[in-house]
């Protein structure tokens, strides 16, 4: 059996509930903010899978995200229509983050190493095993990281916002939601090289290519033009405008960040092709203004005020919830109203 298959095959008991993350009592039914869906057609998405395809505050969530987020609900056996729920879960993810943002809840490497560990726990897998089954069917390693660093976060907001507290107020959730009216913003020039991937054997060859292009940085230029399936081949991969760093995947924005200028990244996979990217600049555009968020929550009465007694039920229950919908069971045959 491979070690996708055995993946999935793991997953499936798990299948929705794995997705979600953190299991909370004031867990998020949806969300809407001041989002955006661009007008990006199939073939501009295809050329350039890091356009902006909806803006969360003015965060992009690009194509190559949303696709990333497919296949790992193609791993996962999900039911329904996957594109729009990468969509969904990915506009979630930014809210989360947004949220930790204005609550200074920050996760080190430690605790999304930790979390990742945990995650592949569930299919009894460890995460070395786990993010192989994952790179089989497409998903990088960093887009599973970006999955459970949202996730992490998220989890640590609720604690401190609502740990201590037996109810949540509307206006207490709004608050945690509300992004700063300014964040630090930053422009990303670099090259590209987008090397076709579409079989088996274009595959290996690609990998072949990016072995030497990663070898060789300084003849970037000359391998775009060489090899390069995009556009931008003719002016040796250069991408003409800086891209914003918050439209770009944060698997993405993270490499790049890492470097110094002439250094390439690890292969980045895209639907059908393999990417390499060589940092030119960063430069710093200022700070853009961001909108309001708004989560729906669901809240659970538990009798008897804040007692050591109550505090337990209350986590138990928790342990329990993977989504809201979850505590119409745990109410069942209890009076209505506290719920």
């Amino acid at each position: 059996m491979t070690m996708t298959r055995r993946l999935t095959a793991a997953l499936t008991p798990l299948a929705r509930a794995a997705l979600l993350g953190a299991t909370l009592i004031a867990a998020p039914l949806a969300a809407t903010t001041a989002a955006t869906l661009l007008a990006t057609g199939s073939a501009q998405a295809q050329s350039n899978p890091f356009a902006p395809v909806i803006l969360i505050n003015n965060r992009a969530i690009t194509a190559y995200e949303i696709d990333q987020r497919r296949r790992m609900l193609e791993v996962f056996r999900t039911p329904g229509n996957l594109e729009e729920q990468a969509r969904e879960a990915l506009i979630d993810d930014r809210l989360r983050l947004i949220a930790g943002e204005q609550m200074g809840v920050t996760v080190t490497e430690q605790d999304i190493t930790a979390g990742m560990e945990e995650f592949a726990g569930r299919a009894q897998l460890s995460t070395q095993e786990f993010v192989a089954g994952l790179a089989g069917a497409g998903v990088a390693e960093e887009s599973f990281r970006d999955f459970v660093a949202a996730g992490l976060v998220w989890r640590q907001v609720v604690r401190q916002r609502f740990g201590a507290q037996a109810q949540v107020t509307e206006s207490e959730i709004d608050s945690a939601l509300s992004p700063s009216s300014q964040r630090a913003s930053a422009e990303v020039f670099f090259s590209e090289i987008i090397l076709p991937a579409n079989t088996p054997q274009a595959q290996a060859e690609a990998q072949r290519i990016a072995a030497i292009v990663q070898n060789n940085p300084g003849n970037f230029a000359n391998y775009a033009r060489q090899y390069s399936a995009s556009r931008t081949r003719d002016s040796g991969g250069r991408v003409a405008q800086g891209v914003p760093l918050g439209n770009l995947p944060p698997a993405l924005s993270q490499q790049l960040l890492q470097l110094r200028p002439g250094q390439v990244t690890a292969p980045v996979p895209l639907p059908n092709a393999l990417a390499l990217f060589q940092l030119n600049s960063i430069r710093e555009t200022g700070r853009a203004d961001t909108g309001n968020a708004q989560v729906t929550y669901m809240q659970y009465l538990i009798p008897g005020g804040r007692t050591a007694e109550t505090l337990a039920r209350a986590r138990q229950i928790s342990d329990r919830l993977d989504t809201c919908d979850d505590l119409y069971a745990v109410n069942k045959g209890q009076d209505p109203a506290r719920l």
